[in-house]
């Protein structure tokens, strides 16, 4: 083969192989970019889902720190023989300025025998807690650790779906039933800014 053709061979094989190399070039620093968006979009994402973690958290705590300050209030007129005059009006006075509290509740012994606001809880209203095998548990925690003890998400005996705080109240060192607050999950997940998707 002469020098001549061994030329135009490569002459005509160049272009080829230029036109593999510009196309893998390209290709890498397609995957590059793509790759460094990926990252970018995805940090903002990360970011996003621990702001959002961080509100739920400080939403669920201020609710469960809420609840015990409602209950310690409902204790004191128990334990000071108020509630017969004023558990209504103090009630009426702690839901009207909060939201994230459906209900409040007296449980004289183990049957509920007060709540605020009563449309709507008719039902509960003389419900023995101790003839449901669900609240046994959580009752006997709330006594043994003499502490609020939240119990849910359960079925409400007037309807729908929500969680329940109970904490013991003594008098005379003996018990006499227990305060308790109900958060029906509805307002739950719209206190924490959740749909019933999850989202």
């Amino acid at each position: 083969m002469s020098i001549l053709k061994k030329i135009k061979k490569n002459i005509n094989y160049w272009p080829n192989q230029f036109a593999i190399i510009a196309f893998l070039m390209l290709l890498m620093i397609s995957y590059i970019v793509t790759y460094r968006i990926y990252n970018i979009e995805y940090n903002k994402e990360l970011l996003k889902v621990k702001e959002e973690s961080f509100y739920v958290k400080n939403q669920l705590e201020y609710i469960m720190n809420h609840s015990s300050s409602v209950i310690k209030i409902t204790s004191f007129l128990v334990e000071k023989d108020m509630a017969e005059k004023e558990f209504e009006r103090v009630s009426k006075s702690i839901l009207e300025k909060d939201k994230s509290i459906d209900a409040v509740q007296l449980v004289k012994g183990f049957t509920i025998y007060k709540t605020y606001p009563v449309k709507g809880n008719e039902k509960a209203i003389g419900h023995n807690l101790m003839h449901d095998d669900s609240h046994k548990k959580a009752i006997n925690q709330a006594i043994k650790k003499n502490r609020i003890v939240f119990e849910g998400p359960i079925k409400l005996v007037q309807g729908g779906v929500g969680i329940v705080g109970r904490e013991p109240i003594y008098k005379d060192k003996k018990l006499w039933g227990f305060a308790a607050v109900l958060i029906k999950m509805e307002t739950l997940l719209k206190t924490i800014r959740l749909n019933n998707t999850g989202v």
